[in-house]
């Protein structure tokens, strides 16, 4: 994603965050959830960019992910 949003960066600017947050939000095909991922996307991207490490990103989004799992065994 990192190498993808540098392209697209280069090509649309400041728009990229939102394409390539778009972009990271479609595979995840959760309705309910979209919005959620989306702004995840962003603020992440945000950061990236801010920063220029992918690995903070990487983390989180691990930890979101681990986070939504707890819960959801939880919920059973």
């Amino acid at each position: 994603r990192g190498y993808f949003h540098g392209m697209l960066k280069e090509k649309l600017g400041e728009r990229a965050v939102w394409i390539s947050s778009l972009l990271f939000t479609l595979p995840h095909l959760y309705i309910i959830r979209s919005l959620p991922i989306y702004i995840l996307g962003v603020k992440l991207t945000r950061e990236y960019e801010r920063h220029g490490n992918l690995w903070d990103s990487i983390i989180v989004h691990g930890l979101y992910n681990g986070v939504m799992a707890g819960l959801y065994v939880l919920g059973r």
